[in-house]
């Protein structure tokens, strides 16, 4: 499925203030069908790209606003999961919530943000320990998010 009739599904449902979006980069296709499923059986709103450079289309052409970003963080050529989570946001520009999942632990690194929670999450995954942490993270997101925008009245914890 393409990009865009991804982002079509999310479009049309109601308003962004009602509907928290979880954007999941991941290049194995088996993984990334696998998350997305999980993440639509429990009736929640997801845009899946395969790579780094995809989801930046995403955030910049398709104006997606993640409330979380799901990042594998080994993602072959190009951007690794931190790359991207560390590009995403600065694109935003708002705190945002990061799970970052590797198989390989003690090689991966972690995206530098002092705004917003990163959680280094080891594959394989347990379905029921994500689902469960989706809620809270997404609503730390958007709880901080308009004390952190970029009028002028953020909140520096630097």
């Amino acid at each position: 499925m393409e990009l865009s009739s991804r982002l079509h599904a999310v479009q049309h449902r109601p308003p962004i203030s009602d509907v928290k979006i979880i954007m999941h980069v991941e290049d194995d296709p088996v993984v990334l069908d696998s998350v997305r499923t999980l993440l639509l059986a429990h009736q929640l709103a997801v845009v899946s790209v395969p790579d780094g450079e995809a989801a930046v289309r995403a955030v910049q052409l398709e104006g997606v606003r993640p409330d979380l970003l799901i990042v594998d963080f080994h993602l072959g050529p190009g951007m690794n999961g931190t790359d991207v989570a560390e590009c995403i946001m600065r694109l935003v520009q708002y705190p945002l919530p990061i799970v970052l999942l590797t198989g390989d632990a003690p090689n991966a690194y972690i995206p530098w943000t002092t705004k917003a929670p990163v959680w280094l999450l080891p594959k394989p995954v347990d379905p029921r320990l994500l689902v469960a942490a989706i809620g809270p993270l997404t609503d730390f997101a958007r709880a901080v998010r308009p004390l952190t925008m970029p009028s002028g009245d953020s909140i520096e914890t630097d």
